[in-house]
């Protein structure tokens, strides 16, 4: 009985272990179980998005619809308006920085995904359709990773009953393509595109000579410090001219190592603009969506 015993508790510890082994040697990449996500209402350039959610009362109800998708599918949800809420109660926007609240909240709750909905009433034949455009984009990049426009049928019901019966009918197909490519990420990294160009005064081009890195192009050089900086190495074939050098697709890795937060555009965009500067080549950086823009000097 007692060597009985001994051999369970032998075999209990001895999967622990490698189960232990197993979560902490995985190649960098971060284990987790499922991405936290924010549903936000879509707002245009120049709107006020406290205005926009304090006289659309079915915009609120279709934000806590998705948002409740979601949860019923074990992601982790930030509440939006809540968040909102407390920045205002707090007095966190100033004047200065009032034109961007969404990306403030955005940084204030650092969700992996964050979704966007907007809400339009379409008139059929004496009555309304219910059109929700819902947009999925991984935060750390702000490429999309889902989208569907999910409609009513033309009927006098209020809007927005209609418009969470749109979501209830489509979210489950949208949520899947979200979480496929989101999966992708953690396996293969993130798709980023990067492109290098020249300011109108430099005496540089991709064939100038690197004197530090045994005069190879500096195309050459570029490539090679990409393959080792790329997730796992990946990065597409770049396109090359005397000014431009493209890169469609370079992975990186969904966390950052360190801190486990999302890696972002600015940081990869910071260790470019460091290793350029390295090796005597001044420059500077632009963030646009999904990409990185190396203005060399």
């Amino acid at each position: 009985m007692k060597k009985t015993t001994i051999s369970i508790l032998l075999l209990s510890l001895t999967c622990l272990l490698q189960a232990q082994i197993a979560s902490t040697n995985s190649g960098g990449e971060v284990v987790q179980v499922q991405p936290k996500v924010m549903v936000i209402p879509r707002v245009n350039e120049g709107q006020d998005i406290r205005t926009i959610l304090d006289q659309n009362e079915y915009l609120r109800a279709c934000l806590t619809n998705m948002s409740e998708k979601f949860t019923q599918r074990g992601f982790r949800t930030d509440n939006f308006v809540a968040r909102l809420k407390m920045a205002l109660a707090n007095k966190v926007f100033t004047s200065e920085n009032q034109t961007d609240m969404k990306t403030m909240i955005l940084q204030m709750s650092e969700p992996d995904i964050y979704v966007e909905l907007d809400v339009n009433e379409v008139p059929c034949s004496g009555a309304h359709i219910a059109r929700v455009n819902m947009n999925a984009y991984y935060t750390g990049t702000g490429v999309s990773i889902s989208e569907k426009v999910a409609s009513s049928i033309c009927n006098q019901a209020e809007i927005g009953r209609l418009a969470i019966k749109a979501i209830d009918e489509n979210s489950e197909v949208f949520i899947n393509a979200m979480q496929t490519n989101f999966d992708e990420f953690k396996l293969n990294g993130v798709p980023v595109f990067i492109s290098f160009v020249f300011s109108q005064n430099s005496s540089q081009s991709m064939s100038s000579e690197i004197a530090s890195k045994s005069n190879k192009e500096l195309s050459e050089v570029i490539e090679d410090w990409m393959e080792d900086a790329a997730y796992k190495n990946q990065y597409g074939s770049p396109l090359v001219t005397d000014k431009t050098m493209i890169l469609n697709e370079v992975r990186l890795p969904l966390k950052n190592q360190e801190n486990k937060k999302n890696f972002t555009l600015s940081k990869f965009a910071a260790e470019i603009t460091s290793f350029l500067k390295g090796i005597g080549l001044p420059c500077k950086k632009d963030m646009k969506t999904g990409g990185i823009i190396i203005t060399i000097q």
